[in-house]
C-alpha cells in the first residue's frame, strides 16, 4: 500500500518509527520504506524526514539514502553497499543500500563500538 501525504505522516511518525527500514530521495520527493512493504510517498526533501525522525537510529549514510541502523545485517566494504534485513510473517528478504565512503568509515566505528569484529 502506499501512502500520500506529509501531514499524515508527520501525525503517525511516533506509530510507524520502528517499522521505518530505509528512506530514500526521488528528486524532490521522498519515500519511506516500512518493513511491512508499505511505503510513504512524501513531497519533501530527505533532510526533512530526517529532522523529523531525529533519532541515533537512524543513518544518512548516502545524499539520497537515509537507513535505520537496526536492520543493517551486513555492509560490503568493497561494493560500498549497506545489506538490511526485513523477515515477517509471510516473507523475508535482503535489501542493498549505496553507502558513501565517509559513511562506511562511521558504520565501521559503530560496529566496533558494539563489540563487532571488522574483516578487511
Amino acid at each position: 500500500m502506499i501512502y500520500y501525504g506529509l501531514t499524515e505522516f508527520i501525525c503517525s511518525i511516533e506509530e510507524i518509527r520502528d517499522e521505518i527500514m530505509y528512506c530514500e530521495a526521488r528528486g524532490d520527493n521522498a519515500r519511506v520504506y516500512l518493513t511491512n512493504g508499505d511505503y510513504w510517498h512524501l513531497t519533501c526533501c530527505l533532510g526533512r524526514i530526517e529532522d523529523l525522525l531525529n533519532n541515533d537510529d537512524f543513518f544518512r549514510c548516502d545524499k539520497s539514502f537515509l537507513v535505520n541502523q537496526c536492520f543493517i545485517t551486513g555492509v560490503n566494504f568493497k561494493t560500498n553497499l549497506l545489506i538490511l534485513y526485513n523477515k515477517t510473517k509471510t516473507s523475508e528478504c535482503y535489501i542493498k543500500i549505496p553507502a558513501s565512503y565517509r559513511a562506511l568509515k562511521k558504520i565501521k566505528t559503530y560496529l566496533r563500538e558494539k563489540g563487532y569484529e571488522i574483516l578487511s
